[in-house]
């Protein structure tokens, strides 16, 4: 069976805006949802990896 990688960008003005938006319901509810297929931390968050950027447009 072939691995496909695949990755979702959520962007955050900040870590507190980060910590607000994790704590909801329905996020908590998505990461459960979601944990049988992804990679995630003891509390169900997405694990997450920084990215090398590989070009930049303006």
């Amino acid at each position: 069976m072939r691995k496909i990688n695949k990755f979702i960008l959520k962007t955050a003005k900040d870590k507190i805006d980060f910590k607000v938006w994790s704590a909801t319901d329905i996020c908590q509810k998505w990461w459960a949802y979601m944990k049988p297929l992804m990679e995630t931390n003891p509390d169900d968050s997405p694990v997450s990896r920084n990215l090398k950027e590989v070009f930049y447009l303006e």
